[in-house]
């Protein structure tokens, strides 16, 4: 997919790029919806990714499914770990669009991981809300787990939305240390803003609803019912964050069934989707 593609509706716009299928641009009118990334930004620094086939690190760079053991290559480094599966360091293909729509393609066939895939992920521009889904296709030999979700950033200041039953601690090379009790803090049932400090925490048994408000505009966050973690970053100068939806825990192939992965035999697809629907407050500048 060569360049940038650019959707309009209304007064919202979305710029896309290939290069890791990610959303470099969201706005309404002059407002910035995510962090915005400039033109041929990595993944990492666009404003939202892709994560598939898995989100999140591996813990040991291994995992053991139906008795057998699979090594993966750690695929950022320094990162030691393999981290947020391959889609988002894939250059995707443009397959279809038109001023308020767009589908991208991703075919994964090695090396990093034992997973074989093609994936799909679309974008509908309404004039008051954001579609995005993400499907993906078991096209290897044997029964894998997979896992969907993005990576939003998002811009400071907002105050956070997001009722979830479970709380996971972080603990060493950034993995969940286990399921504790929800810190006062990162409590979240009703509108509380960030604390200023690193966050990197996993919430499950989430409502699929989140909310974002800043004093200029908010952002209503509609997940389908497959996506029911969610991941929470922050880096330590809080100059962003990342509100992650998560059909999976990370780790989770280190927890058991293993943590909300589906596993999908030769053929077999798994997909959902997420709206994210904007506001004003006030007159658009």
């Amino acid at each position: 997919m060569a360049g940038i593609i650019t959707l309009e509706a209304g007064d919202l716009s979305l710029r896309l790029s290939g290069r890791g299928g990610a959303i470099l641009d969201f706005r309404l009118g002059g407002r910035a919806l995510l962090r915005p990334g400039p033109d041929g930004a990595a993944p990492g620094d666009s404003a939202c990714f892709p994560l598939l086939p898995l989100g999140n690190r591996i813990r040991g760079n291994r995992f053991a499914y139906a008795g057998r053991n699979y090594e993966v290559i750690p695929n950022a480094p320094p990162e030691p770990l393999h981290l947020h599966g391959s889609g988002w360091l894939a250059e995707w293909t443009l397959a279809e669009a038109d001023q308020g729509f767009a589908r991208l393609t991703h075919t994964y066939d090695g090396p990093d991981l034992p997973h074989r895939y093609i994936a799909e992920q679309t974008f509908t521009l309404m004039p008051d809300a954001l579609r995005i889904t993400l499907s993906i296709r078991n096209t290897g030999t044997a029964v894998l787990p997979f896992g969907l979700g993005w990576h939003p950033f998002f811009p400071p200041g907002a105050k956070l939305t997001a009722p979830a039953e479970g709380f996971w601690a972080e603990g060493p090379d950034h993995l969940p240390m286990g399921q504790t009790a929800m810190p006062a803090d990162l409590d979240f049932t009703a509108p509380s803003p960030l604390p200023l400090r690193w966050i990197n925490n996993a919430f499950d048994g989430w409502s699929g609803h989140a909310r974002l408000d800043w004093p200029d505009r908010s952002l209503t966050l509609t997940a389908d019912p497959l996506f029911s973690c969610y991941q929470l970053y922050q880096p330590q100068d809080a100059t962003c964050f990342a509100f992650e939806p998560m059909s999976h825990l990370p780790d989770a192939l280190s927890q058991p069934e293993p943590g909300g992965l589906h596993p999908l035999a030769p053929g077999e697809r798994l997909a959902g989707g997420i709206t994210l629907s904007p506001a004003a407050v006030g007159a658009l500048s």
